[in-house]
């Protein structure tokens, strides 16, 4: 059943209660139109039935034969047309009279609408109307026929307009029920279900567009939608795309700033903030391995000296040559050189025992003292480094900062024993605080 809250029903039942009421408007009109006729047939009939009876009653009335005519007009009278008529003499005095005579107000010729209508006619005698000449009118009929007779003649014809209007009613609003319904209602509701279906997910390739064969305003409509879902689609891939750029350059931005916050900018290798992360890290990886952990802290021999005797500037390039030097002597990806402070470095090296630890650190030593980098101030004339060692396989009641104070430890011990030398911190030395001169 159509729902007449939708669109289709609100134009059904637009369309159908205009024709009601044109039908209802048409159908007055041709009752008012069947009524005048009728009349105007029954005005006919009158002047026929005039025709007939005049002559007779004109007689009756010449030889005044009383009994003629109260028989004549009671014969007229019942005619189906006639509701009454009278006879009037000359004086206008009614000589007989049958049926229902109405009254002046009933009797407007010229008002298609008034109760009653009636036709009058004047009696001649049958010489008078032999003769073509001098002729003399000594009396009238009337007859008269109400409204009644109308009605009753129009009741048939006004029952076949009604079937008809009724029947015109049924299968217009059939054809329209059906023609909105298929035409109108079942087609938005296919598209509607399939707009409803679809998902801009669904189309990494394609868009799944909207089949409808027929070229109307709904076909108009759904190549417009089609039109728009083409386009829609390819500002979906396009933003997807930029999405992902942005993403990458996003990731690659957090990778540069994660890197900058965590690489010294003068020497290019892991800054302290790194170091202590690392430290953290691979101390606990040791102490859940139990393998030993080593950590050399390196520090420019008399670089203070260097500084002023060479300048900043050079005193920038000694330092990145140590940290050259230190990036080179990794053994695995694990391992990690700092630069710790100022002119003082540190390289944290995993699974690497004591001996391995003191060689790693005499090779680094002498790679540094071979770049030949001259230094006045030093006794040895070139800029070489003290190294201080520590290796240390983690306990619980340890922490990272024992590893750190051994290490400082051993290489107090390297400057004080002349500089340019390497130097084991001993395992004991772990509880103990860092000393310093």
């Amino acid at each position: 059943m159509l729902n007449l809250k939708t669109l289709a029903g609100r134009l059904f039942q637009l369309v159908f209660g205009w024709y009601v009421l044109l039908a209802i408007v048409v159908t007055g009109i041709q009752l008012g139109l069947e009524y005048s006729s009728i009349r105007t047939a029954i005005s006919a009939e009158l002047i026929a039935l005039e025709r007939t009876f005049s002559p007779s009653v004109a007689d009756a009335l010449w030889n005044y034969d009383q009994a003629l005519l109260d028989s004549l007009a009671k014969g007229i009278a019942q005619t189906a047309i006639i509701t009454g008529v009278k006879v009037e003499n000359s004086y206008g005095r009614i000589v007989t009279s049958e049926g229902r005579i109405p009254g002046s107000d009933e009797q407007n010729p010229d008002n298609r609408w008034v109760p009653s209508q009636k036709h009058e006619v004047a009696l001649l005698s049958a010489s008078q109307l032999a003769e073509q000449h001098n002729k003399l009118t000594f009396g009238k009929m009337v007859l008269y026929s109400d409204r009644n007779v109308v009605l009753d003649r129009i009741k048939y014809s006004f029952l076949v307009i009604l079937i008809n209007s009724l029947v015109k009613a049924a299968g217009l609003w059939l054809i329209f029920y059906w023609a909105i319904t298929w035409s109108l209602s079942r087609p938005l509701t296919e598209l509607a279900n399939s707009i409803s279906s679809l998902s801009l997910k669904s189309d990494d390739d394609e868009p799944v567009l909207i089949d409808y064969p027929h070229r109307d305003e709904i076909g108009v409509l759904v190549a417009s939608l089609n039109d728009m879902r083409i386009r829609l689609s390819a500002s979906h891939r396009v933003l997807e795309q930029k999405v992902a750029e942005r993403t990458q350059e996003l990731e690659a931005a957090n990778h540069r700033l994660e890197v900058l916050s965590s690489t010294d900018g003068l020497t290019g290798i892991a800054n302290r903030r790194r170091f202590d992360e690392v430290l953290v890290i691979e101390w606990k990886r040791a102490l859940r391995s139990r393998r030993p952990l080593t950590l050399l802290m390196l520090d420019v021999d008399l670089f203070k000296k260097f500084n002023d005797s060479y300048g900043h500037q050079a005193g920038d390039e000694c330092l990145r040559n140590v940290a050259k030097v230190l990036r080179a002597s990794f053994r695995r990806t694990s391992d990690l050189a700092a630069r710790y402070g100022g002119e003082e470095f540190a390289l944290i090296a995993a699974d690497t025992d004591a001996s391995s630890a003191k060689h790693l650190a005499e090779v680094i030593r002498g790679a540094i003292e071979s770049l030949g980098q001259a230094h006045a101030e030093s006794p040895y004339e070139k800029v070489t480094v003290s190294i201080g060692v520590a290796t240390l396989t983690p306990e619980k009641a340890q922490q990272p900062e024992n590893l750190i104070h051994m290490a400082d430890d051993a290489l107090y011990r390297a400057k004080n024993q002349g500089r340019n030398c390497v130097v084991l911190a001993a395992e004991d030395s772990s509880s103990q605080g860092l000393n310093t001169p």
